[in-house]
């Protein structure tokens, strides 16, 4: 699992300056529909504005987190080290599954805020 989120963490850290230009474009547009008042155009900007900071920020913490896991102990390596290298990588699986479900928390959030901004 950690495997898998270290390939998708070397392509997302390829385009990290981008996600956080888009991050910046968020807030940015965040911003500019609370300086809006009364204007109800700019304010259904908001939703849209926060699934995309939201999203844009969860893939610049997995290009970050998963970068660089720690390797696999093996039998070349020493009695601590081994026991070092353990504790990280079960460390670094417990992160992971700590993503993922923000991941799906922030599915059902996007799929919430983008119905409530299409029926409005």
């Amino acid at each position: 699992m950690i495997e898998r989120l270290q390939r998708i963490a070397s392509v997302l850290a390829r385009i990290e300056w981008l996600l956080l230009v888009l991050c910046l474009a968020f807030i940015g547009l965040f911003i500019y529909s609370l300086a809006q008042t009364g204007d109800t155009e700019a304010e259904a900007l908001m939703m849209p504005a926060m699934v995309g900071f939201c999203w844009s920020a969860l893939l610049i913490c997995i290009a970050r987190l998963f970068i660089r896991i720690p390797e696999q102990p093996g039998m070349q390596h020493g009695f601590w080290r081994r026991t070092v290298l353990r504790f990280q990588r079960s460390m670094a699986g417990l992160l992971a599954i700590l993503v993922i479900a923000l991941t799906l928390t922030v599915v059902v959030f996007s799929y919430q805020f983008l119905r409530l901004f299409f029926m409005a």
